[in-house]
């Protein structure tokens, strides 16, 4: 058995070098502003060390500084560090951690509950030239629309129907025959 009670110590320190004036606001760099990715990183690491806030107020806190980040147009939360698909998607999976969902509907993101849209922008995605990059836009569409609960059981369906159908049987990269040796795994 492993002693990881340093790895936890030390997770404790950055988070708390990392925190805002408030609770739920962090940065990702010292110094830094309070950022999107800042607050859910530190929502997943406390929530992983058993340690995310119970008290109602702080956590109400929480979920405003992390829907802060939402644009109530596009639905869609801003960073600057990541896609904003991603970080939408790693922003309503710290929310769920407060059992809510965003304040606004991803209507961006609207286009891609019909069949149709959901499987031209998965078609659209530069799998070949970033699949690393890309399948955080691909997984984010999935994670975003399920944790705000947009989507039904079938698109659901229609998401895990066209990756088994366009996942290369030699490589396991999607769409079929795009990967080859020469596509880079990691940007």
């Amino acid at each position: 058995m492993y002693d990881v009670r340093n790895i936890i110590t030390e997770a404790r320190k950055v988070v708390s070098a990392h925190s805002g004036k408030k609770p739920g606001e962090y940065h990702r760099q010292p110094d830094g502003g309070i950022t999107a990715y800042g607050c859910a990183d530190a929502a997943c690491i406390l929530y992983t060390l058993g340690e995310l806030p119970e008290e109602r107020e702080i956590r109400e806190s929480w979920i405003k500084a992390i829907r802060r980040f939402q644009d109530p147009e596009t639905g869609l939360f801003q960073d600057g560090s990541h896609h904003e698909i991603h970080t939408t998607a790693f922003a309503l999976a710290a929310l769920d951690l407060f059992d809510t969902r965003a304040a606004h509907p991803l209507a961006a993101m609207h286009p891609l509950k019909e069949r149709k849209g959901l499987e031209e922008f998965l078609e659209s995605l530069m799998w070949h030239e970033e699949p690393w990059l890309e399948s955080h836009k691909g997984a984010g569409i999935y994670a975003a629309m399920v944790l705000n609960g947009e989507v039904s059981p079938q698109w659901e369906d229609w998401y895990f129907n066209w990756l088994w159908e366009q996942e290369d049987p030699e490589t396991g990269f999607w769409p079929i025959g795009v990967n080859d040796s020469e596509t880079p795994i990691f940007h």
